[in-house]
């Protein structure tokens, strides 16, 4: 009968290699390519490397076990942990906005496809929004200032049409700033826009 090869005892190989996003990567392969680890820095001008996170793998499927984020000025961020929580009901896509020179982190819903979250940050991973959604709806935003501290706020609601109804705006410490109270339309305006 032949045994199944023990795949954490086998050589490793280090990788460096540029990402389709311009990150520079450094992964920890095993002999059949799969990345075990890997560190991800953030493209910058200067000579310094940011990393902005780093990734274990499992070693025969080599699918995303744990991810470890970070600030710049390198603590940690936050830590998706699959091992510890493998129902988690939510995903974090990363999106690269060339444009505006800036990356989206997009958390959704894995039962309803929805969108949770979104934040906005700088290719230095300065925060500058944070979108947060309900049922798909844009509930909040916050803005930060460039010391990563609060700015202000929208907050927005909604009628059971989903038609926003009013923004509220509020100073870093949550005082209101300003209401807005949106016009709603009336059944005959929704029947003739249709």
């Amino acid at each position: 009968m032949k045994k199944n090869k023990d795949v954490s005892k086998q050589p490793y190989a280090t990788v460096e290699y540029t990402d389709q996003l311009g990150h520079k990567v450094i992964a920890l392969e095993n002999f059949q390519g799969i990345a075990i680890k890997k560190n991800v820095y953030l493209p910058n001008e200067t000579e310094t490397e940011v990393l902005w996170y780093t990734s274990e793998h499992d070693p025969q499927t080599g699918i995303e076990t744990k991810a470890t984020y970070y600030k710049p000025d390198g603590t940690i961020d936050y830590v998706d942990d699959y091992n510890q929580d493998p129902q988690k009901d939510y995903y974090r896509d990363i999106i690269h906005d060339k444009d505006k020179n800036m990356y989206i982190i997009v958390e959704m819903n894995l039962k309803t496809n929805q969108k949770i979250k979104e934040t906005h940050c700088s290719v230095d991973g300065t925060i500058e929004t944070i979108k947060d959604y309900n049922n798909n709806l844009l509930t909040k935003k916050t803005y930060f200032a460039e010391d990563g501290t609060i700015s202000f706020s929208k907050q927005y609601f909604y009628d059971n049409n989903n038609d926003l109804i009013k923004t509220i705006f509020q100073d870093d410490e949550g005082d209101v700033l300003d209401i807005i109270i949106h016009q709603t339309p009336s059944p005959q305006q929704k029947e003739s826009s249709k």
